[in-house]
């Protein structure tokens, strides 16, 4: 197969990180993949993996969020679609997957598009998720719980299909042993780990407080950057809590981080199939998750500790039960590269060949 990948970019993000991993996987299978966007700039440049050709559309990614420039990056896809035909394209984020269906109609051409959705539906985005695509095309979701909130919104007909991120690679078990360089995984007192985007759907803030409840020995890492570092280290100043709680940054493997920990916690307010809790399952960790839409409740079923969103108290006491607790226990196997991959290459080869999957 001839697979097209279509982002805005490449920051330092999950979906992007999941993305470079489903083209890992499908290059390493023996399938071209093109990774298309505005221009090779961002965190996760340098992770594009061997084998993978990188087409560089042109114009900033910024320029998607005003119409002109969304018009186009649309036509310089539709030419390269036109030239290229690929048998199929993924696209990620709302943006990408509008572009692709305008491009793909542009163009004249009849790949088949899967649209992959990471987050609940938004009020924004559900106009862009009730285009209408065609009849072997899907929308995809990452974990089952999300599927039924996008059948609410997509167009009826609409396929959506439940595939499974692809977010530990190979070499998982190595890297997860590595101790990061930190004076705090040293010390006798338990340490928990929360890595992710420090942005307001992640709640760190609301795990920051919860710190504030936790009276047993405790220090927190926050592993991560995003636009609401400052305020959390302010918060952490705040609260009085520099010698519990540290934010690290940005780090390029948050593997280590996780397999060290005594705790992971996931305070979100938001996810789709969080990657850090997958990488934590996988790892042995302790974990505790708030019980957000989506992904947590699926991952952990009844076997780990869930609190309600947006609740310090609660994600206090919720800390408290999982250091108390032995590890979930969790099969890792559907999201390795390996065992993810194989399930999107039978659901790509049987749409283009136009069979149900």
């Amino acid at each position: 197969m001839h697979v097209a990948i279509v982002l805005r970019d490449l920051p330092m993000g999950g979906v992007e990180r999941v993305m470079l991993g489903l083209a890992d996987g499908l290059v390493v299978t023996g399938d071209r993949v093109t990774l298309l966007v505005s221009s090779r700039t961002g965190a996760l440049a340098h992770a594009v993996p061997d084998g993978v050709e990188v087409v560089a559309l042109g114009g900033p990614s910024s320029a998607w969020d005003d119409p002109a420039g969304a018009a186009q990056a649309v036509w310089r896809l539709a030419v390269w679609l036109r030239a290229n035909r690929p048998d199929a394209v993924v696209s990620a984020k709302e943006q990408a997957n509008a572009a692709c269906l305008a491009a793909r109609r542009m163009a004249g051409v009849d790949p088949v598009l899967f649209r992959t959705r990471h987050l609940p539906p938004s009020r924004s985005d559900a106009r862009w998720l009730g285009l209408p695509g065609r009849p072997h095309d899907r929308v995809v979701a990452v974990s089952h719980e999300l599927a039924a909130q996008l059948q609410a919104v997509v167009a009826p007909g609409t396929a959506i299909t439940v595939l499974p991120n692809p977010v530990l690679p190979s070499d998982w078990p190595f890297r997860a042993t590595d101790t990061p360089d930190h004076p705090w995984f040293d010390a006798e007192v338990p340490l928990a780990v929360c890595v992710g985007r420090l942005a307001e759907q992640k709640g760190q803030d609301v795990l920051v407080a919860a710190m504030s409840f936790v009276a047993r020995p405790l220090r927190l890492v926050l592993v991560g950057d995003g636009p609401d570092r400052d305020a959390l280290q302010a918060q952490v100043t705040r609260l009085g809590l520099e010698d519990r709680v540290q934010l690290v940054g940005a780090v390029d493997d948050g593997l280590p981080w996780i397999g060290s920990a005594d705790l992971v916690v996931l305070p979100s307010r938001q996810e789709g199939l969080p990657g850090a809790l997958v990488e934590a399952l996988a790892c042995g960790r302790r974990v505790v998750a708030t019980s957000c839409p989506t992904g947590p409740r699926e991952l952990l079923g009844d076997r780990g500790v869930l609190v309600t969103p947006g609740d310090p108290v609660a994600l206090a006491r919720g800390i408290g039960r999982a250091l108390d607790g032995p590890p979930p226990a969790f099969d890792p196997s559907p999201y390795t590269v390996d065992g993810a991959v194989a399930v999107w290459r039978a659901a790509l080869r049987s749409a283009i060949r136009g069979s149900a999957f």
